[in-house]
């Protein structure tokens, strides 16, 4: 977590000076979001990082990550990370900002657990995918989209798992997240 720092503060430097640039010049847009984060159906918080560019004001095309707990999804309660890809449609509009957008990634994450006889196998569980869609609303003065903003995203995340059932192996496990966002789009 601590090598990501850097390179985050980085890229939201590049997309700050480069929005700056590019609204003044109305070519490629760069956008941007913090965002805290309240996953509903497991009652865990998080928090995120998006970032884009708008190659026309009505679609944007950028990558984010979020990292947030799924405490029922695998045993450990640990957290994961949803690193993803989107795609963002821009409504124009003058002062509520609405986007919708189609996110697919991976979740990594892994848990491990060594049976405590000879007996038990060892318990393996790993994130594989994830897909989603996500639908944003920014509040903001100016026709820029900088500023707060409200959301809600929908993730369905599956697991490739070690665990067996009375037919066999479980090979693929699909939970899903409900997530209501609160942020600050630049």
């Amino acid at each position: 977590m601590k090598k990501l720092v850097l390179p985050i503060f980085l890229l939201i430097s590049i997309t700050g000076f480069a929005q700056k640039e590019n609204f003044e010049k109305k070519s490629v847009r760069a956008y941007g979001s913090i965002f805290g984060l309240y996953e509903a159906k497991h009652s865990k918080f998080g928090g995120g990082l998006l970032l884009g560019v708008s190659p026309i004001k009505e679609l944007g095309i950028g990558a984010g990550a979020q990292f947030f707990q799924l405490g029922s999804i695998a045993p450990g309660n640990k957290s994961g990370t949803d690193v993803f890809g989107e795609v963002r449609f821009f409504a124009p509009t003058k002062n509520i900002h609405p986007s919708i957008a189609f996110q697919i990634g991976t979740y990594i994450y892994k848990y491990d657990d060594a049976g405590s006889s000879g007996n038990n196998p060892t318990i393996s569980i790993k994130g594989k995918q994830s897909i989603g869609g996500n639908i944003n609303f920014c509040f903001s003065k100016r026709s820029d989209r900088r500023g707060f903003s409200v959301g809600y995203t929908f993730r369905s995340i599956s697991f490739r798992s070690s665990l067996k059932d009375g037919t066999g192996p479980v090979v693929d496990v699909t939970k899903q997240a409900h997530i209501v966002t609160l942020g600050y789009n630049f």
